[in-house]
C-alpha cells in the first residue's frame, strides 16, 4: 500500500505491506514493478530487465522515428516478448523475442522476424524465422 499524503510540491510518501516488508524492499518493488529477491531470483535481476527494457524502447524511439507517437505504436506492434515461459537451468525465466521486419518478403502470404531468446540451457540464441501462410 501507498499512503501519499500532503501538498503537490512536497508529498509525504508511506510504504506498507503485507506481510511486512523492509522498507527498501517496498522501494525496489514500487519503482521496478517486480517482488523482492526469492532464493531463485535475486532482485538485481529484475531491475537488469528493467533497465534493459528502458534503455531499448529509447534506442528504437531514436533509430525509428524519434518522439512521433504514430511510429512509436507502429514499432512497439512489431515486438512480441514472452518471459517466463520455461525456467532455465539455473531458475531463471526463459526470455523469447521477435520483431516483425516484413511481410510477403518471398512470397504472399509470409512473414519475416528477427528472433532472440534465452533458452532453458542459459544460451542467448538470436537468428532469422520465416513463417508461411498457405491459402
Amino acid at each position: 500500500t501507498a499512503l501519499i499524503e500532503g501538498p503537490a510540491d512536497e508529498p509525504q510518501v508511506t510504504l506498507s505491506s503485507s506481510p511486512p516488508l523492509p522498507g527498501n524492499e517496498l522501494m525496489l518493488m514500487l519503482i521496478t514493478g517486480q517482488p523482492p529477491a526469492t532464493e531463485n531470483r535475486t532482485a538485481t535481476e529484475g531491475v537488469s530487465m528493467n533497465l534493459a527494457v528502458y534503455i531499448g524502447q529509447d534506442l528504437i524511439s531514436q533509430l525509428f522515428g524519434g518522439d512521433e507517437a504514430e511510429s512509436w505504436a507502429s514499432i512497439v506492434d512489431r515486438f512480441e516478448v514472452t518471459l517466463g515461459r520455461r525456467m532455465t537451468r539455473a531458475g531463471d525465466e526463459t526470455l523469447e523475442t521477435q520483431f516483425r521486419v516484413g511481410e510477403d518478403v518471398l512470397m504472399d502470404g509470409d512473414t519475416l522476424y528477427i528472433t532472440g531468446e534465452k533458452d532453458m540451457y542459459d544460451f542467448y540464441n538470436a537468428g532469422l524465422k520465416f513463417v508461411f501462410r498457405f491459402k
